[in-house]
């Protein structure tokens, strides 16, 4: 049985200085939304969650770069099932908005065959992406499909999407939030906590929807 997401849409920000946050990062964030050790603390529990799910041979576990990798080594590292690891590239940002284009690299979706698969994303926001990524691999038949996540924006959403994710860490508000693998224009990824950037830094960036 899986728990509910914890909801931080009402959570007050932490401020930057309570906590260890480098020199190079602290003027650009407004405050800490989740603590790394909520983070970590979530995150066992989402895999001990899947791991209650019998699966057939080797769970196929497939995160969706680059935003996802540090969740998804967290949460397959916990994960008390043999599982085998692999990637796909997806992209629909430009600044802090989706853009609603979905770039894809080549993946070899018929490994999803017969298989039970878990797929790996940090944010759903739109779901436009996630729900694509998600319509191929069941195009293949595999044994059952799971989606876990790390951080949805249900506020976000498309009215048109109908996709639903499995596991679920934590609901948050409608901010761009970075660290713990998240990134604005490839920046913060390595910030050990989630927070929310300054208000001047996303203002100025080009939105398309």
């Amino acid at each position: 049985m899986t728990s509910d997401p914890i909801d931080m849409r009402n959570a007050p920000l932490i401020r930057v200085e309570q906590l260890v946050v480098s020199p190079s990062f602290k003027d650009d964030l407004k405050g800490i939304l989740i603590p790394k050790g909520y983070v970590d603390a979530r995150i066992e529990k989402l895999a001990a969650e899947i791991s209650e799910t019998p699966v057939k041979g080797d769970l196929l576990a497939i995160c969706v770069l680059n935003g996802a990798m540090h969740f998804y080594d967290k949460l397959i590292g916990q994960i008390a099932q043999p599982v085998e690891v692999d990637t796909i590239r997806l992209g629909s940002y430009r600044g802090t908005s989706s853009t609603g284009l979905i770039r894809e690299y080549p993946f070899d979706y018929g490994k999803c065959q017969g298989r039970d698969v878990l797929v790996v994303e940090d944010i759903i926001d739109t779901g436009r992406t996630l729900e694509k990524l998600v319509g191929k691999i069941r195009a293949e038949n595999p044994l059952s499909l799971r989606v876990a996540c790390l951080l949805d924006k249900p506020e976000r959403r498309d009215p048109t999407v109908t996709l639903k994710p499995d596991h679920v860490g934590f609901v948050i508000p409608d901010l761009f939030v970075v660290g713990y693998g998240l990134d604005f224009n490839n920046r913060y990824r390595g910030l050990a906590h989630i927070a929310v950037l300054q208000d001047q830094l996303t203002r100025h960036n080009p939105k398309s929807e």
